[in-house]
């Protein structure tokens, strides 16, 4: 049976080339000028206010409930908290994703890692994300796009990892068996537990070193040229 491998995004492919603050503040400000705003100094700093708050209110239901809350119904929120009387379309998503697409980059070796894989194993991309075609955007401004053979949202699954049913979803996608999976991320909880719940095989990309590395990690790589060697290690 060919072995799939399963790569997360944010973190593990792409990374942010500003500080959180920053790419928030150009966030804030596209989604302003989106609705017609030149927005002052003041204005904007009031802006950012609500939106870092609204953003923190998510992501702790996200984490509570591991179900996922789409952009658009976060910009809703946000413009209402504003005082905004604002139907969310397009305009808005596409300020919304302007900082992900223009303010982040590919991970040293990420191109050529995933190139080299893609020649021997199917490549599935399951990522914790609010807008998924943002996500393919940046795939294929980068190049990557068209190196997997699907591509899982949390925004079009409903559910967000380490929920299962976003990786029962990429096994039924792939008529895949969890035994003959491989699951790339760095994030522990969200990435390598909730693929080891399943019975999927591990491989951390660790971003500093740890004193103890978890159970249910099964292989640790620092960097993703590791990470083809590290595949037929695991399988073999």
């Amino acid at each position: 049976m060919t072995t799939t491998i399963l790569f997360d995004l944010w973190g593990t492919l792409i990374e942010p080339i500003t500080t959180r603050d920053f790419y928030h503040k150009i966030r804030v400000l596209e989604l302003l000028k989106a609705c017609g705003k030149e927005p002052s100094n003041e204005f904007l700093e009031l802006a950012l206010s609500i939106y870092e708050d609204v953003e923190d209110e998510i992501i702790k239901i996200r984490k509570s409930t591991l179900r996922e809350i789409s952009a658009e119904k976060t910009l809703s929120i946000f413009f209402k908290r504003l005082g905004m009387n604002i139907q969310v379309g397009m305009e808005h998503l596409s300020a919304y994703s302007k900082p992900f697409l223009e303010l982040t980059r590919l991970r040293k070796g990420a191109k050529e890692t995933i190139r080299v894989l893609s020649r021997e194993y199917p490549l599935v991309l399951v990522s914790n994300l609010s807008l998924g075609w943002m996500g393919k955007e940046v795939l294929r401004r980068n190049g990557l796009l068209g190196y997997f053979s699907a591509t899982l949202f949390s925004e079009e699954v409903g559910y967000r990892k380490p929920h299962p049913k976003i990786f029962q979803l990429a096994l039924r996608v792939t008529k895949s068996d969890p035994c003959d999976c491989i699951m790339v991320g760095d994030e522990l909880e969200d990435d390598m537990l909730g693929a080891k719940n399943l019975g999927i095989k591990t491989i951390w990309i660790a971003m500093k070193e740890r004193n103890s590395i978890p159970k249910y990690v099964d292989e640790v790589a620092h960097s993703l040229e590791e990470i083809p060697d590290i595949i037929k290690r695991l399988i073999n």
